[in-house]
């Protein structure tokens, strides 16, 4: 009740990326649900969404994130998706903007549609170097822009056309596959191999890329527990150290979601929830 509703033709942002905010139900997320508080990236797009009129369109530049995270965020996709809304996904090079290196995409959604189908776009290769960063070519944006209005279904190693169905058997694997991820989680922790784990996804939905000494470094402050000795790591070795001093070893990742440690399994999944990073 605070503004006036008005409704638009067309919408295009690029909001801050998993920026904090204090979630609130309303009419703008009834229908999809509620962003977490630590992420606002479904928040934004909702409100976008919720101001388009019935035949209304709307592009938003996001983290590539909102493709893969859980909960509350896997539950408002799952609604887009159910609802037809989500029209195509564009994959972007990393480091285009400023301020942040992660790669993004552009995800163009409309308020009403009967196809229940996605077009899925790789744009990631794209670019060019300009000093420390990247740039799209004419070109770049020419086939992005051709693909998307001739909505080409296949285009090999570029895109791809996939339906809803596609999407849901994908999503229950992936689930599966994350069940399975935390069972062995579980049974590593009960055979104290390792204290904990977690992975720290660089690139994609943090705000900053990181190195590996960056990541260690961050790992220790958010461990900052009294009286306990914590060995930070990524090798087989750096587990082995732990071991012979006689201590707890954490094992980090900082690639796109899997360790790096086959001894720890390159399948596990247990993202944030575990220091709450």
């Amino acid at each position: 009740n605070t503004y006036d509703y008005l409704s638009v033709d067309a919408c295009c942002s690029n909001p801050p990326y998993s920026q904090t905010w204090e979630p609130k139900a309303g009419p703008r997320f009834n229908d999809y649900g509620l962003a977490p508080k630590s992420k606002a990236d479904y928040a934004f797009l909702l409100h976008n969404l919720y101001h388009l009129n019935n035949n209304g369109i709307m592009t938003i530049v996001l983290p590539h994130g909102v493709l893969f995270r859980g909960g509350d965020e896997a539950l408002i996709r799952e609604n887009l998706l159910k609802k037809h809304n989500i029209e195509t996904i564009i994959g972007l090079p990393a480091n285009l903007f400023y301020g942040t290196g992660i790669p993004t995409i552009i995800m163009v959604l409309r308020k009403n549609r009967i196809s229940d189908n996605v077009l899925f776009i790789d744009a990631s290769k794209g670019f060019f170097k300009d000093g420390n960063k990247n740039r799209l070519r004419q070109r770049d944006i020419r086939k992005i822009v051709d693909t998307v209005i001739e909505r080409k279904t296949f285009v090999d190693h570029y895109s791809r056309l996939v339906s809803y169905k596609e999407i849901e058997e994908n999503e229950q694997k992936n689930t599966k596959q994350k069940e399975e991820d935390n069972k062995l989680m579980e049974n590593l922790l009960k055979e104290k191999k390792i204290s904990c784990f977690f992975d720290v996804i660089i690139g994609m939905d943090e705000k900053e890329s990181f190195t590996k000494v960056d990541v260690i470094e961050l790992v220790r402050k958010k461990l900052a527990i009294k009286d306990k000795t914590v060995y930070v790591g990524d090798t087989i070795g750096d587990k082995e150290s732990a071991e012979k001093l006689k201590i707890d070893f954490i094992g980090v990742t900082y690639g796109f979601g899997f360790t790096k440690n086959s001894e720890l399994n390159n399948k596990i999944n247990c993202f944030n929830e575990l220091l709450n990073l």
